[in-house]
């Protein structure tokens, strides 16, 4: 999932727009402001700001500042901490992003509202797991 993120190629809004799908209006299922892009859901979008501030507290690391899925994902890198400690920081983002996809997915195709508190906690548990 994450590669995919990386590269530009999960399918948001805008994506399945370039490749010729019609999907109705570009703008983000989430917060409605924006189009869906994998920047915006992952990083713009309020809810994914919610996310990272709720992760920046939970691992106890600065706040998360990243202007492209790139930086989000390579953030581990630059912090100051033992290898064993960063790794447990990618993986936290890596779920994150994931539990991120999901929650938007439910909106969509099931029609299930995006709950703040049940992000949060499904991204704890599956992090913990």
């Amino acid at each position: 999932m994450l590669w995919h993120t990386c590269q530009n190629r999960i399918p948001t809004l805008v994506e399945l727009n370039r490749r010729n799908i019609n999907v109705g209006p570009l703008n983000c299922r989430v917060c409605g402001v924006g189009e869906e892009t994998t920047d915006h859901l992952f990083i713009g979008c309020h809810l994914a700001q919610f996310v990272w501030e709720f992760v920046a507290g939970w691992c106890k690391i600065s706040p998360v500042y990243a202007y492209d899925i790139k930086d989000l994902v390579n953030l581990y890198r630059h912090l100051r901490s033992s290898f064993k400690w960063k790794k447990l920081i990618y993986m936290v983002m890596q779920t994150s992003i994931w539990c991120i996809w999901r929650c938007r997915n439910d909106l969509i195709f099931n029609h299930k509202e995006a709950h703040v508190t049940r992000l949060v906690e499904e991204i704890r548990v599956l992090a913990f797991l």
